[in-house]
């Protein structure tokens, strides 16, 4: 789609799939060869926690956005983003695999992991 087919349109742009953090941790487990763990820090521990480094005005919209995530706004999948670069998203894997530097992965061709 040419530029001035967007005129006037609104996309949802989200993932290809909605994980949970546990399943992101499985995910980051089995690319990084290592196991990874979500913990969930109760949201008035983590608040504290972060409160003093950070402008207040981004610590609020932080705070807004993680409530909004707990509810389950953000748990949708929309076609956004194929519509617009006319292919799916990258997964996470693709992502970890395209940055291995900065996941502590020994530099080789991506190709050589397992799907």
């Amino acid at each position: 789609m040419k530029p001035s087919g967007h005129a006037g349109k609104a996309y949802e742009l989200t993932a290809g799939t909605s994980d949970n953090m546990d399943t992101i941790a499985e995910q980051f487990s089995e690319v990084l060869g290592r196991k990874i763990t979500y913990v969930d820090v109760p949201f008035d521990e983590w608040k504290l926690g972060l409160r003093d480094d950070m402008p207040e005005h981004l610590f609020q919209h932080i705070e807004v956005m993680i409530q909004l995530h707990r509810d389950g706004r953000y748990d949708k999948v929309f076609d956004g983003f194929q519509a617009i670069l006319g292919r799916k998203p990258s997964t996470l894997r693709d992502f970890v695999l395209a940055h291995p530097k900065e996941f502590g992965l020994a530099l080789q061709d991506p190709s050589s992991q397992n799907p």
